[in-house]
């Protein structure tokens, strides 16, 4: 990584805190699951290629939006097709970008053949934290995701999804719904989690800095991991004497997560 830290827009947090106020009454099992937003489910499988694309670089996520109005996928030119590749999907804070938060990955994934999947919101925020239902967002993603696995080799165990603060609950809540394709979940500095659904079994690597005035720690990062392993989830937990951040090391560490071999 080239600093020690990268800072994103504070976003809606007024918006986040009335979310975890709505959801204190959430229901069972273990405050993760809300269906008053509607359903964050996606039907995908991840199949060999039907249409390989030469393409490589950092390309509109929507080919009928050159100016990359719909966000980046990532091509790095160490993607090999005869070699099954990880798939990561980037979801960026509220008021941040694509290319902003490309940045806590972009070198490594250069170097180990990772595609990056960073799609931009439709609001704001996320539709489920801006709109209030599960609707263009995940949409957009599940259409990402088939374009990918229609035009590059990915291997079904490293598909995974990861985000910061709003983009670190929707990931989560996109993820944990979507458990049996997204293997892998990755949050920094998560403010809550609203799964339609919980489906599989993905391991998970959450983030969360004990000075963050943005989303604090005891309702974020402490209080979902402690739900997360109620319901029999396996998490790395790391807390850093730090703000509303992504610090180097740890992204060095979330990366090498989310890309490893094998069944989590």
């Amino acid at each position: 990584m080239k600093t020690s830290r990268a800072t994103f827009h504070r976003g809606t947090a007024g918006a986040v805190l009335g979310l975890l106020l709505a959801l204190t009454g959430c229901s069972e099992p273990a405050h993760l699951t809300e269906t008053r937003f509607g359903s964050a489910a996606v039907d995908l499988a991840v199949t060999p290629p039907t249409e390989p694309s030469e393409l490589r670089g950092e390309l509109p996520l929507d080919p009928n939006k050159p100016d990359g109005g719909s966000g980046i996928l990532l091509v790095p030119d160490s993607y090999n097709p005869d070699t099954p590749a990880p798939v990561v999907v980037l979801l960026h804070g509220a008021g941040g970008t694509p290319e902003g938060i490309l940045t806590i990955m972009k070198e490594e994934a250069n170097a180990s053949g990772t595609l990056v999947v960073a799609p931009k919101s439709v609001a704001v925020s996320w539709d489920m934290i801006a709109l209030g239902r599960y609707n263009v967002d995940v949409a957009h993603i599940e259409l990402a995701l088939q374009r990918v696995f229609r035009e590059y080799s990915v291997d079904p165990q490293r598909v995974s999804i990861c985000g910061f603060s709003d983009g670190a609950s929707y990931a989560l809540s996109v993820g944990l719904t979507n458990g049996e394709l997204f293997r892998r979940i990755v949050a920094f500095s998560p403010g809550f989690v609203a799964a339609s659904e919980l489906r599989g079994k993905p391991s998970l690597f959450i983030t969360h800095g004990t000075q963050d005035k943005v989303l604090p720690i005891e309702t974020g990062g402490r209080y979902i991991t402690e739900q997360l392993r109620k319901a029999d989830y396996s998490v790395d937990y790391r807390e850093f004497d730090g703000p509303h951040a992504v610090p180097k090391s740890l992204a060095q560490e979330a990366f090498n997560f989310l890309i490893a071999p094998g069944t989590p």
